[in-house]
């Protein structure tokens, strides 16, 4: 944890260790999970993941039809 231009608690998002960090505890709080490993390889860069969120939630959805 750091804190922000605006003197709040913040993580680095960009800090793969710190993402997972916040992963394991919310797991153990929400979900009672006191361990789970994440593979080294699910984690991507936090550009390329906030590039790929962003085209997704711009593209129309496809495949609803109106009841």
């Amino acid at each position: 944890m750091s804190l922000s231009k605006q003197g709040t608690d913040t993580i680095d998002f960009a800090n793969s260790k710190a993402v997972k960090l916040l992963n394991t505890a919310l797991l153990k709080a929400d979900y009672g999970i006191h361990f789970w490993e994440f593979p080294r390889r699910e984690f991507m860069p936090t550009h390329s993941w906030t590039r790929r969120l962003y085209t997704c939630y711009k593209r129309p959805a496809t495949g609803f039809k109106n009841r």
